[in-house]
């Protein structure tokens, strides 16, 4: 679970220090990627079973199918991006905002990721999940 919030956190930051290379094409890959990772979170938190925490890691998995090639593009286009900080600029507070309240959200669900962990059905969507990601570790 540990694992899964940092690439989501990352995610997150690599999305936010996309920012400083043009407004436009940045605010719709962010804008997409806290909608997709919203919903991840409001499911996490409704989640009381095995299948809703798989079934979640699906859904969010499917979706970074198609934003994690947008964010390698963005991330590619802007080399000079600080990675230690978390900060989006001026032109993005409200879009900072929510991020980080997602990001805290996020801390809370350990605990339920973790009870299900074992759960083959669990195990398979955090495989499609890493799947999905690849080549956003860089």
């Amino acid at each position: 679970m540990k694992r899964i919030l940092s690439v989501l956190v990352v995610f997150g930051l690599v999305m936010a220090f996309a920012c400083g290379g043009g407004g436009d094409d940045v605010k719709s890959v962010m804008e997409d990627f806290l909608s997709t990772f919203g919903s991840f979170v409001d499911k996490m938190e409704k989640a009381e079973s095995a299948d809703a925490v798989a079934s979640a890691m699906e859904d969010v998995a499917d979706a970074f199918k198609s934003l994690v090639p947008r964010m390698i593009k963005l991330k590619e286009s802007n080399p000079d991006f600080d990675f230690k900080s978390g900060k989006l600029g001026e032109d993005f507070k409200e879009l900072e905002a929510r991020l980080k309240a997602m990001n805290e959200k996020m801390d809370g669900m350990r605990s339920k990721f973790m009870k299900y962990m074992s759960d083959p059905k669990v195990m398979a969507a955090l495989k499609k999940f890493m799947e999905a990601m690849k080549g956003m570790e860089k």
